[in-house]
């Protein structure tokens, strides 16, 4: 029999257009969306921490697309996209992230993370991915 589970939401600035952050009870990690006009200026520890993220795009076309990617910080990592995008180095303007950190997250799991993440996502065909390099090989120990 499945049982329930309770997520905390918390509103960070008081609306849900701005940072939100998702947390479940037994779990030491933490979900984050964070619109792109708010990241440079967001001073959360939390978002400094190891993890792996979502980058949510539209195409020219109107289609939905995402960037998956895996940092040992993200928040610099998502500040190195927009400064790759203004200096034209990526194609694609992304306007929200959500990302996934936690205090047991190492260089390894975030990588094996990424890369199963970007093969459920193509599996399941809702976003065009835009990821194209991922650790394939990334070995996990069984503890």
């Amino acid at each position: 029999m499945p049982y329930g589970k309770s997520i905390e939401l918390f509103l960070v600035n008081g609306t849900a257009d701005s940072i939100v952050t998702a947390e479940l009870s037994n779990w030491n990690g933490k979900a984050i969306k964070i619109p792109r006009i708010e990241v440079a200026g967001c001073n959360r520890d939390d978002i400094t921490q190891a993890g792996v993220y979502f980058l949510f795009c539209k195409e020219d076309d109107g289609a939905d697309s995402v960037y998956i990617g895996e940092s040992e910080n993200v928040k610099e990592r998502l500040l190195q996209h927009i400064r790759d995008y203004q200096s034209e180095k990526e194609k694609y303007y992304w306007t929200t992230a959500v990302l996934f950190v936690g205090r047991d997250l190492n260089k390894a799991l975030i990588r094996y993370l990424e890369n199963r993440l970007v093969e459920i996502a193509k599996q399941c065909k809702r976003y065009k991915v835009l990821t194209k390099n991922t650790y394939q090989n990334t070995v996990m120990k069984e503890s």
